[in-house]
């Protein structure tokens, strides 16, 4: 891997689409060829929040939900894949309803922003540019967009 390449974050929504079985197929493989080319690499980051959203969407928001332990196992083996997992403080909860107010981002987007400035990582790769791209010093990188535009 380069060693001059920046340090990034992964978003929940390449997590999710790796494990959903009624995901597109197309964006389904993306995401685990994506995922599995950054195992245990030291510039990929993760955050709590990310880690939190995987387990609840895997176990309540998919039309098809994974069984709790089946979640757990999954949970488990990204932390020991994706060992660069960062914390947020209240601190970084203030610096985020200032990044919501000021950029009429969703919270919980912008508490990821404030996760990654305050750690001074400045990609992520999500599917949800719109909203990243609002955040200066932010760039989104959508994982998905050469194959949307086929």
């Amino acid at each position: 891997m380069n060693e001059n390449k920046p340090d990034f974050l992964i978003d929940t929504n390449i997590l999710v689409y790796a494990q959903d079985l009624t995901a597109e197929p197309h964006k389904r493989q993306t995401a685990k060829t994506f995922l599995a080319k950054q195992l245990f690499s030291p510039k990929v980051r993760i955050s709590a929040q990310n880690l939190a959203e995987f387990y609840s969407v895997l176990t309540t928001k998919l039309s098809r939900q994974i069984p709790r332990e089946q979640a757990l196992e999954h949970l488990n083996t990204t932390m020991e894949a994706f060992q660069n997992i960062l914390s947020y403080s209240a601190s970084t909860v203030q610096k985020a309803a200032q990044i919501n107010a000021r950029h009429q981002t969703p919270f919980w987007d912008s508490l990821l922003a404030a996760t990654m400035l305050e750690n001074n990582i400045h990609i992520i790769y999500t599917e949800n540019t719109g909203d990243f791209k609002k955040i200066p010093h932010i760039k989104a990188i959508n994982l998905f967009a050469k194959q949307q535009k086929k």
